[in-house]
């Protein structure tokens, strides 16, 4: 069989304990997203309790955010849009509502900040796509409403194509990036993670920058980026050698 390493399953604790995991039916494989909770708090011997939604294109990237009584799920539909549903019981959940939208490939991470109920959304195109500048803006889980990167002008309920959110953090000359994570922190302070490279397979230039308010700082060289058919083939070679080397002395 073929390894899946996009469709992540995103997981939370409800309030009982027990375990609410969704996941797509692969990356962008069908228009199926599951849902399971286990059958025990805090155990992962059995998922018995299963709700199937139908989305509106093809889903992956399944991501889960608690707040007040509610599970929040996002999740991007057709490689280009982003989505959202909410549950109570992690069983019956309300429609879809297809909040940003792009022509293109498109990636989104739905970060808590410390204001209760302001989600920041830090978005962008895949790297090899014709937009990688990094864009900012913010949900409102209680008014259901999206802002602009100021978290104050609001640019509507639904269906938002990205180039309606500011951007934060260009797109580099000749180069492209890639987002890595996003921090917890005030609405008006961002941390984000990234790297800059040349998007070429032979390219040994990528650098990881950490940004914060409003500076990127250099962290450090990265070389090869590590990232699908960019990298050399001997390169990923080396790298699970290492690791067999290293986890060598845990096996038994």
């Amino acid at each position: 069989s073929t390894i899946d390493d996009h469709n992540g399953v995103a997981l939370t604790l409800m309030d009982d304990g027990r375990i609410l995991c969704v996941f797509a039916g692969g990356h962008n494989a069908d228009q199926y997203l599951y849902a399971r909770i286990s059958n025990e708090p805090y155990s992962v011997e059995d998922f018995n309790t299963q709700s199937i939604m139908i989305s509106s294109g093809k889903t992956c990237y399944s991501q889960l955010l608690r707040y007040g009584d509610k599970i929040y799920l996002f999740y991007r539909v057709n490689n280009t849009h982003w989505a959202y549903r909410e549950t109570k019981d992690g069983i019956v959940w309300s429609d879809e509502v297809i909040l940003v939208t792009s022509p293109e490939q498109y990636y989104c991470k739905f970060t808590e900040t410390t204001t209760d109920g302001l989600v920041r959304i830090t978005m962008y195109t895949n790297p090899t796509g014709s937009d990688s500048a990094i864009r900012m803006g913010f949900f409102d889980l209680d008014e259901k409403l999206l802002y602009n990167s100021d978290g104050k002008t609001s640019v509507g309920e639904a269906m938002i194509p990205y180039t309606s959110f500011d951007v934060l953090i260009d797109k580099p000359a000749n180069k492209t990036q890639r987002l890595f994570d996003v921090a917890v922190s005030d609405p008006d302070k961002p941390r984000i993670l990234y790297t800059v490279f040349t998007n070429s397979k032979t390219a040994d230039d990528s650098v990881y920058y950490l940004y914060e308010a409003g500076t990127s700082i250099r962290i450090c060289n990265g070389g090869h980026p590590l990232c699908g058919s960019r990298a050399y083939d001997e390169d990923i070679d080396k790298y699970l050698l290492f690791l067999d080397k290293g986890l060598s002395r845990y096996k038994k």
